[in-house]
């Protein structure tokens, strides 16, 4: 993958939420976990969304339309297939996530009506203690 993306929602007018979401987001960054049946249910979920995209015509024809264009295709446009999904191992998965994620990669986008007082205390105190890269 290009990047990683963590997307947390939360209800901006309540502090204990704000916190709630940066600690996740800080859990994500800071130990991750890889964990078998999360893999299972995240194939599971590859082949669902494959058959549901089979079925959408529009869907179909525009994946057909991508492949006829670009040759080879970017790899990037084109949804992993079930069988790809399939072969992957937990460690596969470990090794391609860690590859990409680490503190000093770490972009942060804040949108919305929110206190902003509440969520720089929050980034402060589960971001800003990420460890850094290492002496060079």
């Amino acid at each position: 993958p290009e990047s990683i993306q963590i997307h947390a929602s939360f209800s901006a007018g309540d502090p204990e939420r704000v916190r709630r979401a940066f600690e996740i987001v800080r859990a994500c960054v800071g130990s991750p976990r890889f964990e078998a049946k999360a893999l299972q249910r995240a194939k599971r979920d590859v082949r669902i969304h494959h058959e549901e995209r089979q079925r959408n015509i529009e869907e179909r024809c525009s994946a057909e339309i991508y492949r006829q264009l670009c040759d080879p295709p970017d790899r990037r446009f084109i949804d992993v297939t079930p069988e790809e999904a399939e072969a992957l191992t937990v460690t596969d998965v470990e090794q391609a996530v860690l590859s990409h994620l680490s503190p000093e990669n770490l972009e942060l986008v804040v949108v919305g009506d929110f206190d902003q007082a509440a969520v720089c205390a929050a980034i402060l105190e589960f971001l800003g203690t990420l460890p850094g890269p290492g002496p060079p």
